[in-house]
């Protein structure tokens, strides 16, 4: 993955953690959601000052979208 990939991956995902997930998700699982949206844009952060996707961050940033996509039916 390139970083603009990931980057874009992450943008993505934040979006549908805002837009996408419905309310009853949101009052179950906030720290989820909240604790997603923080470590991903960290993530992004990095990945824009090195240019450069770990396979570690590729993973997580997987990782992250099948979770948050498990609450959006």
């Amino acid at each position: 993955m390139e970083p603009d990939e990931a980057i874009q991956a992450i943008s993505d995902l934040i979006d549908r953690i805002e837009e996408d997930v419905p309310e009853w998700a949101w009052d179950k699982a906030p720290d989820f959601f909240e604790d997603v949206k923080e470590q991903a844009t960290e993530v992004s952060a990095t990945i824009e000052e090195t240019q450069n996707v770990t396979s570690a961050q590729e993973r997580a940033i997987h990782n992250w979208a099948e979770g948050v996509g498990k609450w959006i039916k």
